[in-house]
């Protein structure tokens, strides 16, 4: 929307106040955004690997706790639990759409240990892997 009001000022008036159109970005939010996407970037890219904070703090130039402040106050969660949620939406996707084993599906998407994959998936959906693909998977995908 930034960039259609910056070609089309009339464009402004489309914008009602739950779509805030912000002209200016000040340097310090213009790194932050930088280093968010550096991390969404590093993460998507290494989702099936194990992931350390301090590793990734250091990787964008941030020392750990205050890498820690600062993705939490960027994203609303904390890094951890940013990281389940990815793995954990990649192993609902495989789920639906292959016949992989559940055992097979938790270390894909970056899972070393099955129980808590199976904790993790139960906390994020209310059901257990097995139950959700009972539930929610293609017939014919799933052997």
């Amino acid at each position: 929307l930034a960039s259609l009001v910056e070609h089309l000022p009339d464009a402004a008036d489309i914008c009602g106040p739950g779509y805030p159109v912000r002209r200016n970005i000040t340097p310090r939010e213009q790194d932050a955004m930088e280093r968010i996407e550096a991390v969404r970037a590093l993460v998507a890219a290494r989702l099936h690997e194990p992931l350390v904070q301090s590793e990734v703090a250091d990787e964008i130039g941030m020392e750990p706790t205050a890498f820690c402040r600062f993705f939490r106050r960027q994203t609303g969660r904390t890094f951890t639990r940013y990281v389940q949620e990815l793995r954990l939406s990649a192993a609902t996707q495989l789920m639906a759409q292959t016949s992989m084993s559940v055992t097979s599906i938790a270390a894909t998407v970056g899972f070393g240990n099955l129980a808590h994959f199976n904790r993790c998936f139960k906390r994020y959906k209310g059901m257990t892997p097995t139950e959700w693909r009972r539930r929610f998977a293609r017939p014919a995908d799933v052997a």
